[in-house]
């Protein structure tokens, strides 16, 4: 007989709970109550076009801004560009296409 002493010995067996989570004592699930004012929550077709048009604007908005960032982005692309074909001739009077910071008080 080959017996482990870590084991406990074995119990009464557990009881079965069935898959919906419910006991056999338990009562059944409660059901949503219809209300008469449910045709408050709705929406009205204003309210579902000033959504629209909400929804629209700040779409617009983003698709603004990344526009102004793709412009701004590519000014800048072009100036280094345009910098680095100056420097690649070896030239030695690229200081015109590099523009200084200017102190602020300054105009």
């Amino acid at each position: 007989m080959n017996v482990k002493p870590d084991r406990a010995p074995a119990g009464p067996p557990l009881p079965l709970r069935s898959t919906s989570g419910r006991g056999p004592g338990d009562p059944a699930p409660r059901r949503p109550r219809s209300n008469d004012n449910d045709e408050y929550f709705d929406q009205d077709e204003d309210e579902r076009e000033t959504a629209g048009r909400f929804k629209s604007l700040i779409a617009l908005a983003v698709l603004a801004v990344l526009v102004i960032g793709a412009v701004v982005l590519v000014d800048r692309l072009r100036d280094v560009s345009r910098l680095q074909d100056c420097l690649m001739t070896r030239a030695t009077n690229c200081n015109d296409l590099v523009e200084a910071p200017k102190p602020a008080g300054v105009r």
